[in-house]
């Protein structure tokens, strides 16, 4: 959670690994609507996004489609500025 003097205004996340398969990589606010999706099906993933984000939080599903082995690693960072 954000210090209550910061604003989010974006979400950046940056997939690193490998995958035998594919994934889907959905992002919410609330626990139920999906904002974005992401689809992962290569034999070595290095991919980065940036999302407009509003809130200091985020829900990651990860749900496998066609998953037969693989490890990912997800890193994650807020994009916010000082409110004085």
């Amino acid at each position: 959670m954000m210090p209550p003097s910061q604003t989010v205004y974006g979400l950046n996340l940056e997939f690193s690994g490998s995958l035998e398969g594919t994934i889907l990589v959905a992002l919410n606010e609330d626990g139920q609507n999906e904002i974005y999706q992401i689809k992962l099906n290569e034999k070595n993933i290095r991919d980065k996004y940036t999302f407009d984000w509003y809130v200091p939080y985020c829900e990651l599903k990860i749900i496998p489609l066609t998953y037969e082995s693989g490890d990912v690693l997800i890193k994650y960072r807020f994009l916010s500025t000082s409110v004085n």
